[in-house]
């Protein structure tokens, strides 16, 4: 059940964070070019917890409810939209500065599930920037 699929998704980020840590690290151990040492190590500990994939979880399915109760009663609700997206991204910078965003064996934008939330980040992101605060076009693929 959904459980089980909590705890397989958590297990593998935790194998990824303990990989990170063990394996030679691309750009002398720098992430982004930019992160190493504690930052990074902070951000091993948390993509490595089993909450922040519980946390992700509970979001995508806090962003279902979103969309379906401003497609049931007609309303908007942009703050959730606003902050779902915010935290989505923070995940998207905890795992990218933990993983390495594009180098190294356990690359964020190597595993595809985390290319599919980015791609949707960008859609989110781009469609907030180009139509302001009533730039929805791609909620359809953010749940």
């Amino acid at each position: 059940g959904t459980l089980s699929i909590l705890g397989f998704a958590a297990d593998s980020t935790a194998r990824k964070a303990v990989a990170i840590k063990a394996a030679r690290v691309t750009n002398n151990g720098k992430s982004w070019y930019l992160f190493d040492g504690r930052i990074r190590h902070l951000c091993v500990t948390i993509a490595g917890s089993h909450k922040l994939e519980r946390a992700a979880v509970i979001l995508s399915w806090l962003s279902c409810l979103v969309v379906a109760i401003e497609d049931i009663y007609k309303v908007e609700v942009l703050i959730a939209d606003y902050v779902i997206t915010f935290l989505f991204t923070i995940e998207f910078l905890i795992k990218s500065i933990a993983f390495g965003f594009v180098l190294g064996e356990e690359a964020y934008l190597k595993d595809g599930w985390n290319i599919f939330d980015f791609s949707i980040l960008i859609f989110v992101w781009v469609s907030y920037m180009t139509q302001g605060l009533e730039g929805h076009l791609f909620r359809i693929f953010r749940s």
